[in-house]
């Protein structure tokens, strides 16, 4: 409770001399703590509506704040999806995507959003056996009609998170940040400590750790 302000001004005024790395890094953040509140384990009817809303305001303004950082209603936009965002991980919490971002970070010192935004279309996959129906229902999200096939949505809603990376020139790989072989020993064994690990829907053990991160170095 003593992180939690009695009083927090958001205003997307501040953010209009961010650079457009710092935005896709930090928009990124944001669209990770939404898709990955849904997700969660913990989420409720709460949690999921803050979510989603937060995700379909930023599927429509962070590609345009990013190229446009003078642009005040994406910029508004995306300030209000990050705190729509925060309040549904401070209800449903985080899945494997900030455990492992986290403990790749603590370890690497890579910027926090861009790592987390590098993970996120692969969590996305990996949950597909566990959460396929649930990933599908986002497609609204990104103005993706329903083709009534859970699992052609559920890939088509990936897709549009892996076209807004390109969109923004966030990397793709690990190894774009730094990140090597040698390196994955130490993060799956530092990440297996972490809460967020167990709110996955579909659990790791630090051998799945090992093999996920090498597949997508």
């Amino acid at each position: 409770p003593y992180t939690f302000p009695k009083i927090a001004i958001v205003d997307p005024l501040l953010t209009k001399s961010m650079s457009p790395n710092l935005t896709a890094d930090t928009g990124f953040d944001a669209l990770s703590h939404a898709v990955e509140a849904y997700l969660s384990v913990n989420a409720n009817p709460l949690s999921d509506m803050l979510a989603k809303k937060a995700i379909t305001l930023i599927a429509g303004s962070l590609v345009e704040a990013t190229k446009n950082g003078e642009n005040l209603q994406a910029r508004a936009n995306m300030a209000l999806a990050s705190t729509l965002a925060g309040m549904a991980i401070s209800q449903a919490g985080v899945v494997a995507g900030h455990g492992l971002g986290m403990s790749i970070g603590g370890i690497l010192d890579t910027p926090h959003g861009r790592t987390v935004g590098i993970l996120l279309p692969y969590i996305m996959e990996d949950n597909l056996p566990e959460a396929s129906s649930k990933i599908s229902q986002l497609a609204s999200c990104f103005n993706i009609p329903s083709s009534g096939n859970v699992a052609d949505d559920a890939r088509k809603v990936i897709d549009a998170v892996k076209k807004m990376i390109d969109e923004t020139a966030l990397p793709t790989r690990l190894r774009d940040i730094g990140v090597s072989e040698k390196d994955i020993p130490k993060i799956a064994e530092d990440c297996m400590d972490r809460p967020d690990m167990a709110n996955n829907p579909r659990k790791f053990d630090t051998e799945r750790v090992k093999e996920f991160l090498k597949l997508i170095l």
